[in-house]
């Protein structure tokens, strides 16, 4: 009896002992064992910048050697805008006959630019890193409302957490949460604007803390109007919030994404193909208006010399016609082939559109610091200097620009329109105005 108990004692003393044993064995090395090697757990402030460099480019569909830009914009929001027409006999997408794998470019596009700047804005919870933060915000929302305006509802709110299912959110959702994205990140910079943040790595603005803010500002009035038919007293007051804020009012101010010999202007690279025409849309609004920049953008037919444009939506038949062959119709000036795609860069936003924005609010009776008139006339004329007079005319006095009269007048219709053409090569107008349920 006694030996019975005094093994069942010693059993219980071993296993306790072995179980101690086990555990200070496993918790000694648990957070080395459960670490994965392969994958970054922590960033310095280099690899950050790093990563910021890539965001830019990725949302930008430059580089890789693919045809990112063409399938994500080329194919659709330039033609659905009507800059230009399909001239190619293997693409439908000018009659809506929707090719799925060129579609979706837009969708990859967008979480290739999403990964980074996940993991930045998840990593920079210093007091020293409020500016990259901050940044990194206003870039992620560039991105995201590029994408719910080609899609609509869009998995955003999940995006960089580890799950296999992801719902999606309705497109006020994304909105309303992009308002707010924009209005801390901007709070956050105004109150950082001296703190170092990108600098050479920043490929849009060098590192500029006061221009990320003026463009941060522009944005949130261009999301601002892109709600005001659906809501308009927030679209008022995220408006009148964002001028008071201080948006783009220079052509310093113009944001470009810095071409090289890997990442280049993919407008451009797509140029050479040989695939698309200026639109008849183009054409009458351009030689309409009788618009200086027409040489910039696209040039005469060979055959004839003259400007000439194609209908959107032609079928086969129509686009082999002999009046719509390529000398018989104008391509894309010289000045936009792709020899010049490594050293142009590709225009993210101009200056000029915050005072179109502007001018729209204006009309709606907000206050945007000038009137409609005035405000539109600046528009204009600052387009001008930086994009033809600079360029093209060599000077800086628009008043003597050939078609300047006829462009300085207008009505809110006209505002629209000509804010969609004078920005036109801009990679980002997909739409105007957001049409959400509200």
């Amino acid at each position: 009896m006694n030996c019975t108990k005094f093994s069942t004692v010693r059993i219980l003393h071993f296993v306790c002992l072995s179980l101690l044993f086990i555990s200070a064995g496993c918790t000694k090395n648990y957070e080395e064992i459960n670490t994965d090697p392969t994958r970054l757990t922590s960033l310095s402030n280099e690899d950050i910048k790093g990563l910021f460099t890539r965001a830019e480019y990725m949302a930008m569909y430059s580089g890789d050697g693919s045809a990112e830009y063409q399938y994500a914009q080329g194919f659709f929001a330039d033609l659905y805008a009507q800059y230009s027409a399909i001239t190619a006999t293997f693409d439908p997408t000018d009659r809506y006959n929707i090719t799925q794998e060129w579609i979706q470019e837009q969708w990859i596009g967008t979480f290739r630019a999403m990964a980074p700047l996940v993991s930045i804005i998840k990593q920079t919870v210093n007091e020293d890193q409020k500016a990259l933060n901050a940044i990194a915000r206003i870039w992620k929302v560039w991105t995201v409302h590029r994408a719910t305006d080609y899609y609509g509802p869009f998995p955003y709110t999940y995006i960089g957490y580890d799950s296999t299912v992801i719902p999606y959110d309705r497109q006020e959702d994304i909105y309303m949460d992009l308002f707010k994205e924009l209005r801390e990140s901007t709070a956050d910079l105004q109150a950082n604007l001296s703190q170092p943040a990108y600098g050479e790595a920043d490929v849009i603005f060098g590192g500029d803390n006061e221009k990320w803010l003026k463009f941060a500002n522009t944005l949130r009035l261009r999301l601002a109007m892109r709600i005001s038919y659906v809501l308009p007293d927030m679209a008022k007051e995220e408006a009148e919030a964002a001028v008071a804020g201080g948006t783009m009012a220079e052509l310093s101010d113009d944001a470009y994404l810095q071409s090289d010999g890997i990442n280049y202007n993919g407008y451009l690279r797509q140029s050479g193909w040989n695939e698309f025409r200026m639109s008849q849309t183009m054409e009458s609004l351009l030689v309409g208006y009788e618009d200086p920049r027409l040489p910039k953008f696209w040039q005469p037919a060979v055959n004839t010399g003259e400007y000439k444009g194609v209908r959107n939506g032609m079928n086969v038949a129509e686009i082999v016609d002999a009046e719509n062959e390529p000398d018989n119709t104008s391509g894309p000036s010289d000045y936009l082939l792709p020899e010049n795609m490594s050293t142009t860069p590709s225009t993210v936003m101009y200056t000029a559109e915050a005072y179109f924005l502007k001018a729209e609010g204006a009309l709606n009776g907000w206050a945007m610091g000038g009137t409609p008139k005035e405000l539109y006339e600046t528009g204009i004329e600052i387009v001008f200097a930086g994009k033809v007079v600079r360029q093209q005319f060599g000077g800086t006095d628009t008043n003597n620009i050939p078609g300047m009269k006829q462009l300085v007048r207008g009505h809110a219709q006209q505002v629209i329109v000509q804010a969609s053409t004078l920005v036109s090569r801009s990679q980002h107008e997909h739409r105007r105005v957001a049409v959400f349920d509200a």
